[in-house]
């Protein structure tokens, strides 16, 4: 699986991939970084408070931010 986003700071805008590999071993699911990052449980079999999976919602939690930043730069305030 792999992102794409566009980065942005005072200097421009800059695109970049990141991507994650996975791998299931009965019902845990292991992730790592694409090529060569570490691998660690995504998903316990039985699920635990801290999986990683966790931190995926059904929502967008970041355009209304990105679009305050965007204006914060765009006027350099």
């Amino acid at each position: 699986m792999c992102m794409r986003a566009t980065w942005t700071n005072n200097e421009g805008a800059a695109r970049a991939s990141t991507c994650f590999g996975h791998r299931k071993i009965g019902d845990t699911i292991y992730q790592r970084r694409q090529p060569d990052g570490n691998w660690y449980v995504f998903r316990h079999a039985s699920i635990k408070t801290d999986d990683e999976f966790r931190k995926l919602v059904p929502a967008d939690t970041v355009s209304l931010k990105a679009k305050e930043l965007k204006q914060v730069l765009a006027t350099g305030k």
